[in-house]
């Protein structure tokens, strides 16, 4: 199987199309990002390359890349996302080691049912959580955010599941654009029946 292989800058609309193909049945099985992503530049960048991140997750695609510089968010929001391979920054090295040391594919995700969303979190073993959204205007809420999009563009419903999951670590909000950070459970990490 061959890997889908991005030249240039992965910017928003370049994330838009890499998740239109994952999500249109490709059968490559990673994706190889060559020019060191610029985090911290501009918010829908941001925002796009973490529902990139978050798309391969679920589809179960593996994600080379580099990271010139280290976003403005909280990085244990995205530790259940694929790490860089390397920062551009040598003086955060930390963070990047943190980042791998931490990361655990299945430990944030959401699965759908009819009606009803079940979230998991255990990006942070202390705090473990398990939330279900079943009312109707904050299912059709959390729909919204599985895309980017700005505050200003989302429903009434949906800016209260922003209020009520972003303090949870379940939202990324950059400037004014926001994004769910689980992703759909697609590919569970051991066969269920060993598990």
């Amino acid at each position: 199987m061959s890997a889908i292989v991005v030249r240039g800058s992965c910017d928003a609309g370049r994330c838009q199309d890499l998740v239109t193909s994952l999500s249109s049945g490709t059968t490559k099985r990673s994706l190889r990002i060559v020019q060191p992503v610029e985090l911290g530049h501009d918010p829908i960048s941001d925002i796009h390359f973490v529902w990139l991140l978050r798309g391969c997750a679920s589809f179960g695609v593996g994600v080379q890349w580099a990271a010139e510089t280290m976003p403005p968010w909280d990085l244990r929001l995205a530790y259940h996302l694929p790490p860089p391979a390397s920062l551009g920054n040598p003086d955060e090295p930390s963070a990047l080691t943190v980042w791998r040391e931490s990361f655990m594919y299945g430990s944030c995700f959401y699965r759908k049912g009819p009606g009803f969303y079940l979230i998991k979190d255990t990006r942070d073993q202390r705090r473990m959580r398990r939330l279900r959204i079943s009312v109707d205007g904050a299912t059709d809420g959390f729909d919204q955010l599985l895309q980017p999009a700005a505050t200003g563009d989302l429903t009434a419903e949906a800016n209260e599941v922003v209020e009520a999951l972003l303090p949870l670590g379940l939202v990324l909000a950059v400037g004014d654009h926001v994004v769910s950070l689980p992703f759909r459970m697609r590919h569970w990490p051991v066969p269920a029946d060993r598990a």
